[in-house]
């Protein structure tokens, strides 16, 4: 690595940088539990750039560089190889999860291969949690960016082609004379104005019309299956004026359906009813997600006025029990205040689940079935509870010595929850859960969802599913729907 290290410092000056996605790696036990995990605007499970990579690659466009993307999520590793071939980078970023890691230790691979003195810069929040393993054991990886990304990388690429010091640059780590080296931490940006917004690459692959938006970072709750605050615990938004400028430059290029990507757009109430009020100039539907205590009757009659489409949220369960277990902050009756005022508002919601936290059981799962009857969202998304590294739910997952940190050189994806109940109790969950919500809302509203019910859940639950709407559906209402 000493030697690396020295044909990367004598290495010409940094001109070609690529910024890339990895492609999708073969997650066979995420894709047979679909609602394990959220995606947006999806394809084939394909989500929309990465705000992260996509803000760097802005970043250093703004500093003058100039930067290519591709996105290789559905492509062939030899299709990847001849664009590599093609593009001949000076350097290559990559973002890496816990999902996606091992896609992004074959990249770095092949990338060497091809050419020796390429270099390979990887992020995101699996690098910044298992920097110490990767360098240890991927020697491909040259660099790891922890945290905010930006002027990480900006210094970076300087210091590379000034032959500076890398141990310098705060928030890096790297493989120095055969031992990992941690460079400063990198304090967290204060003023998110100086990020220019990432113009050419927020659309959806499969339909122009949707993009999505970043405009806060941070979140101060501390909910124990989220590494969130594990990088960045406090909350930052740009101003309004900024977030409105990049809001019409989408609408200029014919963005009718926007969605937030920020964890909590109302965690500034005054911030977003000043954004929202904006929104009844565009023809412009718009989703964002929040916690249920920071929404209130005020923020809902401006959204309303302004054409909001949807709001997202993170309800995880209805049980006290869990909600308490998981750190979540909040109660079921601020849940249920929530959904009322929204539903009184005329304004759609989501509420999202998630399955086998700790303490879970039939009791709790109950619970939560019983809570759904109340609150009524007009969708539910369920996921099965999944561990990552530096969070709480990681660190019970590994006092029960249900999981090390050799996982993560194994060839799976990140794992459930299952330090209390196997996957099939948990499946079992999961599936009262779906059950009660398709008997709820109808078998007519779901007959487009028949394909996820047999993939997700198998014949015998679709089958029971179909009989038990089939009998309690009124032939006039049907006649009605279609």
């Amino acid at each position: 690595m000493v030697v690396r290290q020295q044909k990367i410092q004598e290495y010409r000056m940094i001109e070609k940088i690529l910024m890339v996605t990895t492609p999708a790696h073969d997650m066979t036990d995420v894709i047979k539990s679909k609602h394990s995990r959220a995606t947006a605007n999806t394809e084939k499970g394909r989500q929309i750039l990465p705000s992260g990579l996509m803000s760097i690659c802005a970043y250093l466009e703004s500093k003058n560089y100039n930067t290519t993307v591709k996105d290789f999520w559905m492509m062939d590793w030899n299709d990847i190889k001849e664009c590599l071939i093609k593009e001949d980078p000076d350097i290559i970023f990559s973002s890496c999860l816990s999902d996606s890691r091992l896609s992004n230790f074959k990249l770095t691979k092949i990338a060497k291969e091809i050419n020796p003195d390429v270099i390979n810069v990887i992020g995101n929040a699996h690098a910044s949690s298992m920097y110490n393993q990767i360098l240890t054991y991927y020697p491909d990886v040259d660099y790891i960016v922890i945290g905010e990304g930006e002027i990480t990388c900006y210094e970076l690429i300087k210091c590379i082609n000034s032959n500076g010091n890398f141990k310098e640059v705060k928030g890096l780590a790297f493989k120095t004379e055969n031992k990992v080296y941690v460079t400063e931490k990198r304090p967290l940006v204060k003023n998110l104005d100086d990020f220019p917004f990432p113009t050419k690459f927020r659309f959806s692959p499969s339909n122009p019309t949707t993009a999505t938006i970043n405009t806060s970072r941070g979140c101060p709750y501390n909910c124990i299956y989220c590494a969130l605050t594990h990088y960045w615990n406090i909350w930052r938004g740009k101003s309004v004026e900024e977030v409105v400028k990049e809001v019409e430059f989408l609408v200029s290029k014919g963005v009718k359906n926007l969605v937030f990507t920020d964890d909590h757009f109302t965690f500034n109430k005054k911030r977003a009813i000043e954004i929202a009020s904006h929104f009844p100039d565009y023809d412009l539907k718009w989703t964002i997600q929040c916690r249920v205590d920071r929404i209130d009757k005020d923020i809902l009659d401006v959204f309303r006025k302004s054409n909001i489409d949807r709001i997202i949220y993170g309800v995880e369960s209805l049980s006290p029990t869990i909600l308490k277990n998981a750190h979540k902050g909040v109660t079921v009756e601020q849940i249920i205040k929530a959904f009322d005022i929204s539903s009184k508002a005329n304004v759609r919601t989501q509420a999202n689940i998630i399955i086998g936290l700790p303490g879970e059981n039939q009791i709790t799962i109950n619970e939560t079935i019983k809570g759904l009857r109340m609150i009524k969202p007009d969708e539910m998304t369920k996921f099965l509870a999944m561990v990552f590294p530096s969070t709480e739910l990681y660190e019970i997952m590994k006092a029960k010595n249900a999981i090390t940190d050799d996982y993560w050189l194994s060839s799976e994806p990140a794992p459930f929850y299952t330090a209390e109940h196997d996957l099939s109790t948990l499946r079992k969950f999961s599936l009262q859960v779906q059950l009660a919500w398709y008997k709820q809302h109808g078998i007519i509203n779901s007959v487009k969802d028949i394909h996820v019910l047999l993939s997700d859940h198998g014949i015998p639950f679709a089958f029971d599913y179909i009989k038990d709407g089939l009998s309690r559906l009124k032939i006039t209402d049907f006649l009605k729907r279609v």
